[in-house]
């Protein structure tokens, strides 16, 4: 079985955040990935 993962750079904020958002929110399996790793972990929290 294959399962497909979206990686998202830069998902701590504007573009990035946004894409990560819309993707989990259609049920996507994302990867967050950005220099501010506090940021990215609350943009994490908020898809979980």
């Amino acid at each position: 079985m294959r399962q497909e993962i979206v990686v998202i750079t830069g998902a701590s904020a504007g573009m990035g955040r946004a894409t990560a958002i819309e993707f989990a929110r259609h049920g996507w399996p994302v990867a967050l990935l950005a220099r501010d790793a506090g940021v990215v972990v609350q943009v994490g929290s908020a898809l979980a």
